[in-house]
């Protein structure tokens, strides 16, 4: 469909498709978790905005703690605390592989495609799957501020302080290079006549869609 047909329709278009965009990629960033967990052989619980998985580090219990030694039971807390961080990098990989490939697209498209397609929006609409890492670093910083304490939680701050990292080098990094990824894609990839439109559209959508998954709907269907 070339780009003159979506003319009347775009707005429509990109505000669902960021409101499908945000919804799906919750669940998906949650499953990219699970799919490591699974992996490593653990039990998984999906929520609408967080997984759960058995064999814990914290979770030991107290039967498996009495029947081995002390050296035995400190080597598994340290299997159980590195297979939870992989566990943990699983989410923000997926959404990375996700936006990744969208652009992938976008760019060994540049110079063959004659007309902005329906095909290129939606690969748009995946490249920006990595404004997660935009927005999650935005709230970290914003919070901070207000309360003037670090909270250590979000994927980024788990892996940067199991690397002994500083605490915001991850996420400042993948927000650094997720904001080059967005602006080229809409600097040099959608038409000039469509960028304005399409970044308070697609603002629109992803607010939308934030309330509606993780106020109304998430709760209801994965509590």
């Amino acid at each position: 469909m070339a780009l003159t047909i979506l003319k009347g329709k775009f707005i429509y278009l990109i505000v669902v498709g960021f409101i499908l965009a945000t919804i799906v990629g919750t669940i998906s960033h949650e499953y990219g978790h699970i799919a490591v967990a699974k992996y490593l052989g653990y039990n998984t619980s999906l929520h609408f905005s967080s997984m759960g998985y058995s064999k814990d580090p914290s979770h030991i219990s107290q039967k498996v703690k009495d029947s081995l030694s002390t050296r035995e039971f400190e080597a598994l807390t340290r299997l159980r605390k590195s297979e939870s961080h992989w566990i943990t990098l699983g989410g923000p990989i997926q959404t990375g592989i996700v936006g990744l490939f969208g652009f992938g697209v976008l760019w060994i498209r540049r110079n063959k495609r004659l007309s902005f397609s329906l095909k290129d929006w939606l690969c748009v609409i995946l490249t920006f799957f990595l404004a997660r890492q935009i927005l999650n670093f935005g709230v970290q910083i914003v919070r901070y501020f207000i309360t003037g304490e670090h909270k250590n939680s979000g994927d980024e701050i788990k892996l940067a302080l199991y690397l002994d990292w500083p605490i915001y080098s991850i996420a400042f990094s993948t927000c650094l290079f997720s904001i080059l990824i967005c602006c080229i894609t809409v600097f040099k990839f959608i038409p000039q006549e469509y960028r304005i439109r399409f970044i308070w559209s697609g603002s629109i959508g992803c607010g939308i869609g934030y309330i509606v998954w993780m106020v109304w709907l998430g709760p209801i269907l994965l509590p």
